[in-house]
């Protein structure tokens, strides 16, 4: 089981410091991402799924995108 957390965490990077910007209520924004240490495993909007080990969130996998070159030439890069 896990949560969507779609734009409200971005990246696991979302889930160290402050709220990033724009924020409408940056103390709102930290209680909302204590309630998802809760959760065994998060998707974030923009980063792999990641699961919970103890305090931290892991990445599940690694991000990659695939690039459609001229010729059916492809490029993937890791991120």
């Amino acid at each position: 089981m896990g949560v969507l957390a779609s734009d409200a965490v971005k990246s696991r990077f979302d889930l160290e410091g402050p709220p990033a910007p724009p924020c409408l209520d940056p103390e709102r924004a930290l209680k909302s991402r204590e309630r998802l240490w809760g959760f065994p495993r998060l998707f974030p909007g923009h980063d792999v799924p990641l699961r919970r080990e103890g305090d931290r969130f892991l990445p599940e996998g690694e991000a990659c995108l695939e690039v459609a070159l001229p010729h059916g030439a492809k490029l993937t890069l890791k991120l």
